[in-house]
């Protein structure tokens, strides 16, 4: 009468488990911080705390008469900050955070094009 031992011990198994989870943390982790800086640049604050920088008040007086808010807060249609985007990847044995603006088209209203000297149409 012997003695017959077998297990079920898989180490790349494990492996991928533990990257899941860690993916997991990753991803939840630069989820957070994108709602962070959606939430403070809508407050008009850069990424160290400190305020925005105000308009001209030519600028500020041209926003106004389009409807738009005259504290600096980065939005004229808030598709900017919406696109902001997070991802996690794989870079070899690295798993990688990212916050992504993608170059999205349409991204402001025609008449957005607001330069210097007025509010020049496009197209």
């Amino acid at each position: 009468m012997g003695i017959k031992y077998s297990h079920n011990f898989d180490p790349e198994k494990i492996l991928r488990e533990q990257k899941n989870k860690i993916k997991a943390v990753v991803n939840s982790a630069v989820q957070e911080e994108a709602t962070e800086i959606k939430l403070r640049t809508s407050q008009g604050k850069s990424s160290d705390g400190a305020a925005f920088k105000a308009y001209s008040e030519g600028y500020s007086d041209l926003r106004a008469k389009f409807g738009l808010g005259t504290n600096p807060d980065l939005r004229v249609t808030g598709n900017m900050l919406e696109a902001i985007a997070t991802k996690v990847e794989e870079d070899g044995d690295r798993i990688l955070g990212k916050i992504i603006l993608p170059n999205v088209p349409g991204l402001l209203p025609r008449w957005a094009n607001i330069g210097r000297t007025g509010v020049h149409a496009a197209g």
